[in-house]
């Protein structure tokens, strides 16, 4: 009915698998790392102690999650959350272009494809991306992630497309980070890595010690039964004699043979048909292994610098067993922006056309007749100016200020009725 306080690791699993909660007043949120470069790093740490955050940073790149995606967080802010325990990450979807077409082949963790697809058709539906023609998702059981987005033309610039998708969607996401976890004093403390790193090689020196000692305990038992019954083999026929003629023969056997009540248990369990001269053979031969192991243990436990070298032999194990190469790839980028309502009109040829009593309009192309346009009575043409649907409209005043509208939302010069009258 006895249940642990603690299972026992052979490697700092809080960064490896890390973990996500939320308790009274206090949260947690630790990435998860890679073996290989957490088990190098903690090696280290054994061998040099007082090592820097920097030195263990050549081996700890940041968090490594389980997609492909890139870590594009700078390494400034990497090492702010090492040290502080306190942060985030940005990871962002990785793509590439086949032919015309923009391909996604990995997502941010624990990002839905999905539910990306809904945010991008979204978009579509709502003529904000008018320079998507179609997208699809193409994602099968050899290309766990494939989303295909299918640019209008062949001039669409796609590095400015991706970037604004980056912005807008789940393609770009940050995970905060919180290093609050419990330590060797049992109470919750934001640490850093230097620290988390240090409190397990102390917790797990402290466990191999005692899974050494319990070892030995057991050794040192098992030597002193092994010496009762070989007293015993030795003495064979006086030790029968006892037994089948005394009535407490366990007295006169620790009498008799100096030997301990434990000794003396043992001689009296042992059944009878292993009474026989091979036994004798069989107990030296295991007190001469366990006298081996009983050796080498107690060089262990007497030695710091053989302790290390055992610690540092089981994580190098594990992690050559376990372990794999990084997954996602730290790449610093640019930040990403959304494009505005101006960026999103496609470039046009228009034409801007002023009235006298200072109503504006605009007509698509640079053939346009705008004198020849109706006006409202009383009002005639006095100006125009030819442009891009993208571009502003700037105005001058006779009081020397000047205004500027996008000239893609001044209404239509189909008709007089959708007139604009600057102030």
């Amino acid at each position: 009915m006895k249940e642990p306080k603690i299972l026992p690791a052979r490697l700092p699993h809080i960064l490896l698998n890390g973990i996500t909660g939320i308790a009274v007043g206090m949260a947690t949120d630790i990435p998860p790392h890679n073996m290989r470069e957490i088990a190098d790093a903690t090696i280290h740490l054994i061998d040099k102690p007082k090592s820097e955050l920097v030195e263990v940073m050549e081996f700890v790149k940041g968090p490594d999650y389980p997609t492909e995606a890139e870590i594009i967080s700078p390494q400034a802010d990497l090492e702010k959350i090492y040290r502080t325990g306190r942060g985030s990450v940005k990871m962002r979807a990785v793509w590439h272009k086949e032919g015309a077409e923009i391909v996604i082949t990995a997502l941010p963790h624990q990002v839905s494809g999905a539910k990306l697809l809904e945010q991008i058709a979204n978009q579509m539906r709502a003529k904000k991306l008018p320079m998507v023609d179609d997208l699809r998702d193409e994602s099968d059981h050899e290309n766990p992630t494939r989303i295909v987005v299918v640019p209008r033309s062949n001039r669409i610039d796609c590095d400015q497309l991706m970037n604004h998708l980056f912005a807008s969607t789940d393609l770009e996401k940050n995970f905060r980070v919180n290093l609050n976890m419990i330590g060797l004093d049992n109470r919750p403390q934001v640490k850093g890595l230097i620290q988390i790193l240090t409190e397990w090689i102390e917790y797990r020196r402290e466990t191999v010690r005692k899974r050494l000692q319990y070892r030995l305990d057991k050794i040192l038992t098992r030597l002193h039964i092994l010496e009762g019954l070989l007293v015993a083999y030795l003495n064979l026929d006086e030790v029968i004699e006892i037994i089948r003629t005394e009535d407490e023969p366990k007295a006169v056997l620790m009498s008799r043979f100096g030997i301990t009540d434990i000794q003396a248990d043992a001689i009296l369990d042992t059944k009878l048909r292993h009474l026989a001269k091979l036994e004798e053979m069989k107990i030296r031969g295991e007190q001469e292994e366990l006298e081996k192991e009983r050796e080498k243990l107690e060089k262990l436990l007497g030695s710091e610098r053989r302790m290390n070298t055992l610690l540092k032999k089981e994580i190098q194990a594990d992690a050559e067993k376990y372990g794999d190469d990084r997954r996602s790839p730290i790449v610093e980028r640019a930040e990403a922006k959304a494009m505005t309502e101006r960026d999103l009109v496609p470039s046009e040829p228009i034409t801007v056309v002023l009235s006298e009593k200072g109503w504006i309009r605009h007509a698509k192309g640079h053939d346009v007749d705008a004198s020849g346009l109706n006006y409202k009575a009383g009002d005639k043409y006095l100006a125009s100016a030819r442009g891009k649907s993208n571009q502003p409209a700037v105005f001058l005043g006779s009081d020397g200020r000047s205004y500027s509208l996008e000239s893609h939302s001044l209404p239509s010069a189909r008709s007089k009725v959708n007139q604009l009258q600057v102030a």
